[in-house]
């Protein structure tokens, strides 16, 4: 594209006016659209700016949030462990209580049985006796 300039003097006895070239307008609106875009594009870089430090702020938070998390799963873990060993030790004292009642059960059945023959074997004696007499 080739533009062209034209200066137009002219002159008067007492005063000499000099008109400034006339850019052409499709120049003034290009740059008019240049400034435009440049400005959207600084607008969206300050936005951009702005989400990506929430987003960073947010990421931040996230991890904080996820090592108490951990912390917690460590420590709800520990107790889980905790608690599993106690009711290990409580079922093992459990049967060993168990096995001793059964047992004294055991002795109380066979002693039970042993009074009940003795005293059949006594009232067998007193029967022969009341017959022998």
């Amino acid at each position: 594209t080739t533009t062209t300039t034209t200066t137009t003097t002219t002159t008067t006895p007492a005063t000499t006016t000099t008109t400034l070239p006339n850019p052409p307008t499709t120049e003034v609106q290009n740059l008019g659209k240049i400034n435009y875009f440049l400005t959207q594009a600084l607008a969206e870089a300050t936005d951009l700016g702005c989400t990506i430090r929430k987003l960073q702020m947010d990421c931040k938070f996230l991890r904080d949030k996820n090592k108490e998390l951990e912390r917690r799963v460590v420590d709800e873990e520990s107790r889980r462990k905790k608690a599993e060993e106690r009711e290990s030790k409580i079922r093992g004292k459990y049967e060993r209580v168990k096995e001793k009642v059964e047992k004294y059960q055991r002795g109380l059945e066979i002693q039970q049985k042993q009074q009940m023959q003795q005293m059949e074997q006594q009232q067998q004696q007193q029967h022969q006796q009341q017959q022998q007499q």
